[in-house]
């Protein structure tokens, strides 16, 4: 009896003395998750376009965006640069084209994000603002996007990138993904989030047949009568991105959808497919 006495204090000293080393680490990184007491908002949409808030005063903001492939040449798309100043040196030449936004992908690695807020303080008159892609994995099972795992780690995904532009996030490491300590807040600095990626048609048209009639209602985005279930996923991962930014920071940023020519209506003499279908083109 004694010795299981013994064995059980020693795991439990074990026990405290690895948390205490954990919030030992996250006191030296300065991550603390917490709610400002205050709401705030940098960016908004109007009835046809953007404002940003510049010196406390709203204005009306025009997009000249570049998207960033992240990837430098001779590496895998997932392979992002480590290195701060290849993302500084970018920015400064897309600075110096007068673009005022920047689109990326996916998460990409903490020294981008910290590139982008030391360049943004040298150059507070003409920053550069920030369309944030959440991307989801792809090859869902079934091609079904509401298959509930698939969905389940999006919004694990979402929550990493909220946190992340934030600047609280520590994300353990994995395959073709970003990961890391972020500790940048860089909120500031978004002019919205991109929720969803290239949607491949079969995949749609799995979710469509696979849960005819779902529809979703939420706090802040539903779908609407018309909508297809694929429609009704993207609706729900909006709604989920402003709620738990709201929840977790006390602020909000727009949220909008990706699309892209696999899924475009109009018809193209230029693509085809075996079976003749406009469906899976693309």
């Amino acid at each position: 009896m004694k010795r299981k006495i013994g064995i059980l204090s020693l795991y439990l000293v074990i026990i405290i003395a690895t948390i205490s080393i954990i919030v030992l680490v996250l006191d030296m990184l300065n991550i603390h998750k917490h709610k400002p007491s205050e709401f705030s908002i940098y960016a908004r949409t109007t009835k046809t376009g953007f404002q940003v808030l510049q010196d406390n005063e709203w204005e009306d903001f025009f997009v000249k965006g570049v998207n960033i492939g992240a990837a430098l040449p001779g590496k895998w798309f997932t392979e992002f640069p480590e290195d701060e100043n290849v993302y500084l040196e970018w920015f400064n030449q897309i600075g110096s084209m007068n673009a005022n936004c920047i689109r990326v992908y996916t998460l990409l690695p903490s020294q981008f994000y910290s590139a982008l807020e030391d360049y943004n303080k040298k150059h507070s008159e003409a920053p550069l603002w920030l369309l944030q892609e959440i991307w989801p994995e792809e090859n869902p099972d079934g091609g079904n996007y509401l298959n509930k795992t698939y969905e389940e780690e999006y919004v694990k995904e979402i929550e990493y990138a909220v946190d992340a532009i934030h600047g609280e996030a520590i994300i353990p490491k994995r395959k073709g993904r970003a990961y890391g300590v972020y500790t940048k807040d860089v909120s500031r600095y978004v002019l919205g989030y991109l929720v969803g990626r290239e949607l491949e048609p079969d995949e749609v048209i799995a979710t469509n047949e696979k849960n005819i009639g779902y529809s979703y209602s939420g706090e802040y985005v539903y779908s609407g009568d018309n909508a297809s279930p694929s429609e009704a996923w993207l609706s729900m991962n909006c709604d989920y991105v402003l709620k738990y930014e709201e929840n977790s920071y006390n602020s909000q940023h727009p949220v909008a959808i990706i699309s892209c020519p696999t899924l475009d209506p109009i018809e193209h003499d230029s693509e085809w497919n075996t079976k003749g279908l406009k469906s899976l083109e693309y």
